[in-house]
């Protein structure tokens, strides 16, 4: 899972450089220092999850919403949260959780986080709660480390 994630972002980052003109005609790295790219990596990384997980929320939120008219509370949570694959029902993991996994960080799931909190609606209004949680359990020294080996893959490939 690590290296799809790495694969993902190589090329949202490789792209997102061709737009702001930060690559030569023969695609060389256009950055003063390899730090200077490092941070320009790690700002891409952390205003992409914060977007992706403000999508996936708002969707999931709007899910569980629909849901409310039919099943109790955390029932409509976990309708939210669940999908039927050929396997059975599978928890639908947020694309941080997925990140913070594959670098081996053990998040709560989002699911079970709202739970905790007994937030069963408008799961968006908690998503700063959140961020504060996933930085307390590590998420900037996981997205430090994920930054690096990016880094690492640009300037080696």
């Amino acid at each position: 899972m690590e290296n799809s994630i790495i694969s993902e972002y190589y090329e949202i980052i490789f792209d997102k450089m061709k737009a702001d003109k930060l690559l030569s005609e023969d695609e060389e790295l256009l950055f003063p220092s390899e730090d200077n790219f490092c941070r320009y990596c790690k700002r891409i990384i952390q205003e992409s999850e914060l977007e992706t997980l403000r999508t996936e929320v708002m969707s999931l939120e709007k899910f569980a919403n629909h849901y409310q008219e039919r099943f109790n509370n955390i029932g409509s949570v976990h309708k939210a949260f669940f999908e039927e694959t050929a396997h059975g029902k599978k928890y639908k993991y947020l694309h941080i959780e997925q990140m913070l996994l594959a670098f081996h960080y053990s998040p709560m799931r989002f699911m079970d986080w709202l739970l905790e909190q007994y937030c069963y609606m408008q799961f968006s209004k908690v998503i700063p709660d959140y961020i504060e949680y996933l930085q307390k359990i590590g998420v900037d020294t996981c997205v430090d480390s994920f930054t690096h080996e990016l880094c690492r893959r640009f300037y080696s490939g």
